[in-house]
């Protein structure tokens, strides 16, 4: 699935299974999210920089055992 998205966005479980990610707007998970949302999670942004995504992921870690992560889309 090909797009013109620009920037980045961040993956929250509101389970808790895995921690918040950073993934470029474009990634292939947030594209299929879109297409089928899921209640279990949700997407943040897209933010226009790399510095807003990660800050949005550093205070969605805070609290859990999670460390902010980018994911391997980039």
């Amino acid at each position: 699935m090909s797009s013109n998205r620009s920037g980045y966005v961040v993956f929250e479980d509101y389970a808790k299974a895995t921690g918040p990610k950073v993934h470029t707007a474009d990634c292939f998970y947030y594209e299929r999210w879109l297409n089928n949302p899921t209640t279990t999670t949700t997407w943040h942004g897209p933010y226009k920089t790399i510095a807003e995504a990660r800050n949005v992921c550093k205070e969605l870690c805070r609290g859990t055992n999670f460390k902010p992560r980018d994911h391997d889309c980039f």
